[in-house]
Formats: C-alpha cells, sequence, structure tokens
C-alpha cells in the first residue's frame, strides 16, 4: 500500500506546474501547439490575438519567420511584446534559417550542412557568431540544421560532423537546435535506410527532430512522414531510440488544418507548428485546442499520449528558465 502512494505522490508532481496543480488537458494541449502569423505590426490583429493565446496557454511557443518584420529594430519590438507575456512554461521564441539569413545575409546556407561539407567551410566561428547573434535577441529556438543530402559523394560521417558542431555550439549557447527533416525532404526517392545514419549518431544529443511533409512510398505509401505512425513511432522512436521532442513541419501546406493537427499528434508528433495562427478571422490555436481535446474525449487521440508529449515538452522548457 505504501508502494503505491509512493508512486501516485511522484506521478502527481510529475504533472505539476509552478502552481503544484495538474495542469488541465487543455493547458497540456497548448503546450504541443507553436505558432506563426502573418503580420509585421505589434497592432494587428493577429499579433494581438497570438500575445492572447500565448497567455492563455493555447500556445507553447512563437516563430518568428521573415515575413514579421523589415528590420531589426521592428524584430526587437516584436520580440519585447511577446517577453512581457506572463505564462507558467517559459514559452519557444524560434527563427527559420531564412530569418537568420535576412538578419545578416552573411549567415546565407549555415543550416544546409550539405552545402557547407561540399565546400569544406570552417563552421565553429560561423556557428558560434550566428548563435551569440540570436541568442542576443532572446530566441531560444532555432530551426536547424537541416541534415538531409541528396549527394551522393558526401559521406554520412561528413554531415554528422557538422551536425556534431551544430548542435554543440547552439546547445551550449542555450538554443534549442532542432534537426529536420525527418527522414527527409525529398519525396521523389527511395529512402535509403543509410540515410538515417546521421539521424543516429545525433540522437543521444538532440532534443527535437523535425518531421517531414514529404512522403515515402516505401516506407509509409499513405502518409506524409509528418501523418506516418510507422515513421516517427516505429523507426524514430523505436528503432532509433528517440526520447526527445518530435516536431511536426508546417501544417498549413496542405489539407484541412484542423484534421492535420489531429492526425500529426496521431502519427507521434509532441508538437505541431502552424505558420499562421488566424483561420476564419479566429484563433487557429483556440480551434485547434479545442479540435484535439474532442478528439480525447472521442477516443481517438489517448490522454496518456498527452500527457507523454507534454512531460517531454516541460522536461525540455527546464532547460530554458
Amino acid at each position: 500500500m505504501r508502494i503505491v502512494f509512493i508512486f501516485l505522490l511522484i506521478l502527481s508532481v510529475a504533472f505539476c506546474d509552478q502552481n503544484n496543480t495538474k495542469p488541465s488537458l487543455k493547458r497540456m494541449i497548448g503546450q504541443m501547439i507553436v505558432a506563426g502569423f502573418d503580420s509585421t505590426s505589434v497592432d494587428s490583429k493577429e499579433f494581438k490575438q497570438l500575445l492572447k493565446d500565448l497567455s492563455y496557454g493555447r500556445i507553447g511557443g512563437i516563430i518568428l519567420l521573415e515575413k514579421n518584420f523589415q528590420d531589426k529594430e521592428q524584430l526587437l519590438t516584436l520580440i519585447d511584446k511577446i517577453r512581457h507575456i506572463s505564462t507558467t512554461l517559459p514559452p519557444f521564441l524560434g527563427i527559420d534559417e531564412k530569418t537568420i539569413y535576412k538578419l545578416n545575409s552573411s549567415y546565407i546556407d549555415y543550416d544546409m550542412l550539405e552545402n557547407m561539407a561540399i565546400n569544406s567551410k570552417p563552421v565553429k566561428t560561423l556557428y558560434t557568431n550566428i548563435a551569440d547573434d540570436i541568442k542576443s535577441y532572446s530566441i531560444n529556438l532555432n530551426l536547424a540544421p537541416n541534415v538531409n543530402t541528396k549527394n551522393k559523394i558526401l559521406k554520412n560521417n561528413q554531415i554528422s560532423a557538422y551536425a556534431n558542431e551544430f548542435i554543440d555550439i547552439f546547445t551550449q549557447k542555450n538554443v534549442i537546435p532542432v534537426m529536420k527533416y525527418f527522414p527527409s525532404n525529398d519525396s521523389a526517392k527511395i529512402y535509403d535506410y543509410s540515410d538515417l545514419k546521421v539521424y543516429f549518431d545525433m540522437i543521444g544529443k538532440i532534443d527535437i527532430i523535425m518531421s517531414s511533409s514529404a512522403k515515402f512510398s516505401n516506407l509509409d505509401p499513405n502518409n506524409e512522414a509528418y501523418f506516418s505512425n510507422i515513421i516517427l513511432y516505429s523507426i524514430l522512436r523505436k528503432e532509433l531510440g528517440f526520447n526527445g521532442v518530435i516536431m511536426s513541419d508546417d501544417l498549413l501546406k496542405t489539407g484541412n488544418i484542423i484534421q492535420n493537427a489531429i492526425k500529426a499528434i496521431i502519427a507521434g508528433n509532441d508538437i505541431v507548428f502552424v505558420s499562421s495562427n488566424l483561420h476564419n478571422n479566429k484563433s487557429l490555436a483556440n480551434e485547434m485546442v479545442n479540435a484535439i481535446n474532442k478528439a480525447v474525449i472521442d477516443g481517438k487521440i489517448s490522454s496518456k499520449q498527452i500527457e507523454s508529449s507534454y512531460l517531454r515538452i516541460k522536461k525540455l522548457k527546464e532547460k530554458l528558465r
């Protein structure tokens, strides 16, 4: 009896937030949504809605894209507004490679490890400079590196060496790297399991892997990678042993966004990413939270899966405090 009590006590603590209360199902779902937006102004309806969703716990982070600013001052203004929102867990504040290039054009292709390796570019100083630069904006999530390669001459161990340097430097700067795209972003190819070597080499170092929107008929003929339980669970989780956070590529690329979010979570994504937060002029995040919550109630998604994803995200966010 005592053992059961201790187990329940530990379990309850694991699901507690800063106020020592277990978050509601909707709160946990909110942490699984990361959103972008289309506007450039802090006064726009969409940006104000995004901040409201962040404060209400409907999203767990924001991705800043090149479309969101014209210059560094405008970017800093956006970030300042985001940072002043009070949240239970620190939000992810991320950027992608195009955003970084817009901040400094000399950083072009830095995330494409294939290009860096082909040209044998020294990267330690470059990666350190970029990490310092984006950290100065209070960015804590970097949607890079891209470890996919179409170059048959290039050896996977070369890509692994560059990925290792990239991950080490950004992690040391407390900027979480997101390795992408799993298993590749080239749907035209018949997937070769040897291409998984880079992921296998980095599996114990990387915290987040982004699932691809491409389809690989020899792995799963029916689903894009980010909708495939075969690819995300059977291969990434079971075969490669990845225990970190799986984040989807942008779900706005095709189809019904609400159904896409549900399919992505069923497949095994911990975080679903949407590059815009307005849907029919309303909060997309709010619609997604409600739809995913209903999917749990209807038995399409297990509450255990939501809790597991939440705990992975919470554990990762502890590094950001």
